[in-house]
């Protein structure tokens, strides 16, 4: 081994480890305290977004098959209300179907006057469902607190 001045050599290298802790003593000791540390924040943090994630949007988010979350709580109660409706209005429309069927029928059979006498028929039952429909809903509405001013 030869060394012809200065400060070269060339068989030691120091580890990585030890260069990063040559060049910043103070970096590599917070580095090497707060890696840890940060690494566990984050995870309680993915743990709280999960948890909140979980509260809106329950176990399933494509449907509301599994746990609900508050997200799904709509759509349950539109449906309920939807099937309702469907239970109340089908046979109404069946009946007034019929009524309206049977009417036009008589008044085909009446000839030519018979079908003004059919239309002035249908808008009257379609004046009158409409309001009997507009009555069942603010009676609905007047359930509901301040509901009222919905139909405002």
């Amino acid at each position: 081994m030869s060394s012809s001045g200065g400060g070269g050599g060339g068989g030691f290298v120091l580890p990585p480890a030890l260069r990063a802790f040559a060049a910043s003593p103070t970096g590599f000791i917070l580095g090497l305290i707060l890696t840890p540390l940060l690494n566990g924040v984050e995870g309680a943090v993915e743990k709280v977004l999960w948890a909140i994630n979980y509260v809106f949007f329950g176990h399933s988010r494509s449907s509301t098959i599994g746990d609900l979350g508050l997200v799904d709580v709509p759509v349950v109660i539109a449906n309920t209300l939807i099937d309702a409706g469907s239970a109340i209005g089908d046979p109404v429309l069946t009946v007034v179907g019929s009524g309206v069927q049977l009417l036009i029928d008589f008044f085909n059979w009446t000839g030519p006057a018979g079908l003004l006498g059919a239309a002035i028929v249908f808008a009257i039952v379609v004046v009158a469902y409409s309001s009997a429909i507009r009555t069942a809903i603010e009676i609905a509405l007047d359930f509901i607190p301040g509901g009222g001013a919905f139909i405002n």
